[in-house]
């Protein structure tokens, strides 16, 4: 009937210093509040009784004051601040040796009932001491998802370890001197007087019992003696037959206590078929607990799927606003060539009798060395162009694309685009790095 030991002794370690040896003040004052006896605690009553239960009622006492520490983690663990809860985990890790004296002296007796009950405050109280260094471990990664499903099982852990022991139902621990402390006071002293003549009553019948039975039994010894010392010496009829009534007596005795042993394994099946339940019960809960944490898992992805989903299509709206700013971009571009276009033609018209001003900016080129085919094979440098950037109004020629070694005029620049007229006197938009200024002294 012993706890396990810790899985991690440097794990405990760091639990215990955080709780007691860090200086830190909330952590002091909080353990300061328990021992003075300002906080819920059960067990102090207890403490009072007849020496030989001191022991147990403190280890009660120290067990029960684990509950606020447990209520402090829980907000810790919500707001993030994982040092606080390691400290939290150090103070059940130091309260093992309670559990074991609850543990042990809860249930002193060798009974079929005390065993199963024994049984269940082991089987609880292994857990309370894993699922508090698995919350060591996560509040150290400072994992929450991890943190608050070992805080969930340790829960649960220490409440069942509570049932099994008997520890909820208590008094509370209220400040000396107060009026309800004094009427509780006088109250529980005439308790305790009421429950030691029980006690004594108790035992003073327990003690006559005992002396019943130590008397019957030696007085069954005695015959069985005598029967034996008969039967050996016994050749005689009225020898014979005293025998054979102890040899009776003795079979009704065997008979009773063979009774009496079958009730006491029909009670403990009876135990043991509660304790089945009980443990069919826990697997049950911890089962559903698991489906919860999967169906949380599932939700947590199908967020992380839509959220993904939105990211896509987020992009995608960028690269649409992008081509639709593009696409303005180059409608605006042609405006400005057409309604460039039509002022021109509109000066044409009003300047037809006067001399075209612009003729010299426009030179005249054979049309049949403006045509790419004829560039097809010939090096660049043919061209002739200047590497200064034409400005406008600069006569430019056609250093790339299908319009190639064609001459013209540069009418207007928009970012990477340019407006130019052709000695055909067509208008392009065309890529700035297609044109080039043309040498002075190529011009005809």
């Amino acid at each position: 009937m012993q706890l396990k030991d810790f899985e991690s002794s440097a794990l405990v370690s760091d639990g215990l210093k955080t709780a007691g040896m860090n200086g830190d003040l909330r952590m002091i004052k909080l353990w300061a509040r328990l021992k003075a006896g300002e906080l819920e605690t059960e067990g102090q009553a207890a403490a009072s009784k007849v020496s030989n239960e001191k022991v147990l009622a403190n280890a009660r006492m120290r067990v029960r004051s684990i509950s606020p520490y447990l209520d402090e983690a829980q907000r810790d663990i919500f707001s993030g601040r994982w040092k606080f809860v390691q400290g939290y985990t150090g103070i059940i890790f130091s309260q093992r040796d309670a559990f074991q004296t609850v543990i042990t002296d809860t249930y002193p007796g060798e009974d079929p009932v005390s065993l199963a009950s024994k049984d269940a405050l082991v089987v609880e109280g292994n857990n309370v001491i894993r699922d508090a260094e698995r919350l060591a471990v996560a509040a150290q990664s400072k994992s929450e998802t991890e943190a608050l499903s070992a805080y969930a099982k340790l829960s649960l852990s220490y409440d069942r370890f509570l049932k099994a022991g008997d520890l909820y139902g208590n008094s509370l621990l209220l400040p000396s001197g107060s009026s309800r402390a004094k009427a509780l006071a006088a109250k529980k002293a005439k308790a305790e007087v009421a429950a030691k003549a029980e006690v004594a009553a108790v035992q003073r019948e327990t003690t006559a019992a005992e002396f019943k039975a130590a008397t019957a039994e030696a007085a069954a010894d005695a015959a069985a003696a005598q029967v034996r010392e008969r039967e050996v010496a016994a050749r005689q009829a009225e020898a014979a037959a005293k025998a054979a009534e102890k040899v009776a007596d003795r079979a009704e005795a065997a008979s009773e206590r063979a009774d009496a042993t079958v009730a006491r394994a029909a009670e403990g099946s009876a135990a043991s078929e509660r304790l089945a339940a009980a443990k069919a019960e826990a697997a049950a809960k911890e089962e559903a607990e698991l489906k919860a944490e999967a169906e949380e898992a599932r939700a947590a992805k199908e967020a992380r799927e839509r959220r993904a989903s939105l990211l896509a299509a987020q992009e995608s709206l960028k690269a649409a606003e992008m081509k639709e700013a593009q696409a303005a971009s180059t409608v605006r571009l042609y405006e400005k060539a057409l309604e460039y276009e039509e002022k021109q033609e509109k000066a044409e018209a009003k300047l037809a009798t006067q001399k075209d001003t612009t003729a010299s900016l426009v030179p005249q080129y054979d049309p049949v060395v403006s045509t790419e085919m004829l560039y097809k094979d010939v090096p660049q440098s043919s061209l002739q162009y200047s590497t200064a950037k034409p400005k406008l109004k600069d006569p430019i020629v056609v250093i790339a694309g299908p319009d190639k070694g064609r001459v013209g005029v540069l009418l207007g620049l928009d970012n990477e685009q340019a407006i130019i007229k052709l000695s055909t006197r067509e208008l392009k938009v065309i890529d700035v790095a297609k044109i080039a200024k043309q040498l002075l002294q190529l011009q005809r």
